[in-house]
């Protein structure tokens, strides 16, 4: 939807892996794909499409994985829910949270979800059993900004001042550069 979500987790896990070679993998889904509910089909799911392997192979990888993965204190792998607002209903969230916070199978997978604000705020936040920590996007900075108009051949001075405000926001940058006149 354009709020920058799934891009500023991708920069984030990029710069962090730029700086740090044991920067455990991301694996990204998509809510749109998402389909169950268990953390271990999940994982499967994410691990197939990487490398096509059969079924049982990656069975067998991720139970090894999963067992190494309780014996150490930094996560494996970090799993990334782009987009839950977007599909399922909370209830189906909870339950995938629920799993793979209660199950010690899981202590290796860190669980990074991308939602709007409001969403996370009703569905999330009430939580307190889940240790979380939340992160809000904010507006583009002057250097953000100039990169992202760079793209469209625009500069802020091509920006009339009462739009500044709606073209820093992710969400309606595109809007608001390609209807600006």
């Amino acid at each position: 939807e354009g709020d920058g979500k799934t891009w500023g987790v991708a920069s984030w896990c990029n710069t962090r892996l730029d700086a740090n070679i044991n920067f455990p993998p991301p694996l990204f889904i998509s809510s749109l794909f998402l389909q169950s509910q268990d953390p271990e089909e999940l994982l499967l799911e994410v691990s197939r499409k990487i490398q096509p392997l059969k079924a049982e192979r990656w069975q067998q990888r991720l139970s090894r994985w999963l067992d190494a993965a309780q014996s150490t204190a930094a996560p494996l792998c970090i799993l990334v829910l782009d987009g839950v607002n977007e599909r399922h209903s909370p209830g189906f969230w909870r339950t995938l949270l629920d799993k793979l916070v209660g199950d010690n199978r899981f202590l290796g997978v860190a669980v990074v979800l991308t939602c709007r604000t409001e969403y996370w705020n009703r569905t999330f936040r009430p939580l307190s059993h889940l240790a979380f920590m939340a992160y809000e996007l904010q507006p583009y900075d002057d250097e953000e900004l100039r990169e992202a108009l760079a793209a469209h051949r625009l500069s802020i001075s091509d920006i009339g001042d009462e739009l500044l405000p709606l073209v820093r926001k992710p969400r309606y940058f595109d809007l608001a550069v390609r209807f600006r006149s």
